[in-house]
């Protein structure tokens, strides 16, 4: 049995940006039509477009927000 996927917890942005790999996922599997799974009625091609356009902008919008940004710094000897 394959685990659902339960929107309920991402009742806003912050969520959604913490799990980005998920939907990663998500966007992959609702592009190639494997999302929703068959028992479910599938996506009309407009809906599966706003699925996959709006997970792309929030990447998007992270990418430009983190621009120059190196991420972890680690700390150098400086001396021998």
């Amino acid at each position: 049995m394959t685990k659902q996927f339960d929107l309920k917890d991402y009742d806003s942005l912050a969520p959604v940006v913490r799990a980005y790999p998920r939907w990663d996922v998500v966007l992959k599997r609702v592009a190639s039509g494997e999302m929703p799974h068959k028992q479910a009625p599938a996506l009309p091609a407009d809906a599966r477009q706003k699925v996959t356009g709006w997970i792309q902008s929030v990447r998007a919008e992270e990418i430009c927000k983190h621009a120059g940004d190196p991420g972890a710094v680690l700390n150098r000897r400086l001396s021998n």
